[in-house]
C-alpha cells in the first residue's frame, strides 16, 4: 500500500522542480526502505492526476522549540518521529504518521509571565497597605520600647517575604503552563496536550475540521507569534478559543505553513474517504 503522506512529499518536490534522483537519494539518507520509494514513484507515473501544491516540509526539517521536551522532526516514520514521546500520552493509530509535533514560541511564556506579573501588581496595590500599614503603625507605637513587639515583627516580614513568594511561586506555574503544552499534526488528526498539575489532550480528527482560523493579536504581535483556532463541524464550543474554537495551537511557528498543511491532508482525507463536502 502506498504510504500518502509520502506520495504527497514526493510530489511536492517534483513540482518544486527537485530531480527524481535526488529526492530518492534524500529519502534514502533519511531511513525510507527503497520498495517504498519505488513504490511511490511507480505510482506517480500511473496517476494522470494533477499534483496538489502543499508547504515544503522536508523530511528533516524541524519545528519545535528546544526545550526540555524530545525533538519532535517531520519524519514520518511511524512511532518514530519524536523518539517515542507521544507515546506517554496516545497511541497512533493503524497507518497514522506524525507530520509536525512543536512546543508554542518562547514568546508564549513571556506574554504568560508578564501578564500574570502585571495582575499580581494590581492585586500588590490594593492589598499590600493592609500588611505594611498596621506593621509600620505597631513598630511606631512600640518606638520608645526596649524592644519591638513580636507581632510587629511577624506583620513586617510577612508584607516584604509574602509578595516575594507570591512571585516565585507565579514563575514556576507559569513555567509549568508553558512546558506542559505540546502540539502535534498527523496524518489523521490534531493532537493538543496542556495541563498544569496534571494534563488534558485534545484530538480533534481531520475530518471534522471545518475552518482553521489564524490570529495576530496585538499581544500577539508584540511577542512575535501567531496561534490557530480549529473549528468543527460539531459547532463544540470551547470558551478558551477565539471566536469559541474547539483546537486552540497558540504561539506556534510558521502558523500560515500549518494552516495550510492542515487544509492539505484534509483534503487528501477526504479523497481517499470519498467524502464530499
Amino acid at each position: 500500500m502506498v504510504d500518502h503522506s509520502l506520495l504527497d512529499y514526493v510530489k511536492n518536490s517534483l513540482t518544486q522542480g527537485h530531480s527524481k534522483d535526488s529526492v530518492f537519494s534524500e529519502l534514502k539518507e533519511h531511513g525510507w526502505p527503497e520498495s517504498q520509494i519505488h513504490e511511490v514513484f511507480d505510482e506517480i507515473e500511473r496517476s494522470s492526476s494533477s499534483i496538489p501544491e502543499a508547504p515544503n516540509y522536508r523530511p528533516e526539517q524541524r519545528m519545535h522549540e528546544n526545550n526540555n521536551v524530545p525533538t519532535e522532526q517531520n519524519s514520518i516514520d511511524s512511532g518514530a518521529g519524536d523518539n517515542g514521546y507521544h507515546k506517554k500520552f496516545f497511541r497512533l493509530q493503524d497507518d497514522e504518521k506524525i507530520f509536525i509535533g512543536t512546543k508554542p514560541l518562547k514568546g508564549y511564556f513571556w506574554s504568560l509571565l508578564i501578564g500574570s506579573f502585571i495582575g499580581l501588581a494590581f492585586l500588590g496595590i490594593f492589598f499590600l497597605p493592609f500588611t505594611l500599614i498596621p506593621a509600620i503603625l505597631i513598630i511606631l507605637s512600640g518606638a520608645f520600647t526596649e524592644s519591638p513587639s513580636i507581632l510587629s515583627i511577624l506583620l513586617l516580614a510577612s508584607g516584604a517575604i509574602l509578595p516575594i513568594i507570591i512571585l516565585v511561586a507565579d514563575v514556576l506555574l507559569i513555567r509549568r503552563q508553558y512546558n506542559m503544552r505540546y502540539y502535534w499534526i498527523t496524518s489523521s488528526r490534531i493532537i493538543a496536550k496542556r495541563g498544569i498539575i496534571g494534563y488534558s489532550i485534545n484530538s480533534i480528527p481531520l475530518e471534522r475540521i471545518s475552518d482553521v482560523l489564524i490570529s495576530r493579536s496585538f499581544i500577539e504581535k508584540i511577542f512575535g507569534f501567531g496561534s490557530l483556532h480549529i473549528q468543527t463541524m460539531s459547532g463544540q464550543y470551547s470558551p478558551r478559543g477565539r471566536g469559541g474554537a474547539e483546537g486552540n495551537l497558540k504561539a506556534i511557528p510558521k502558523p500560515e505553513e500549518m494552516q495550510s498543511l492542515i487544509f492539505n491532508l484534509l483534503t487528501q482525507k477526504r479523497k481517499n474517504q470519498h467524502i464530499t463536502m
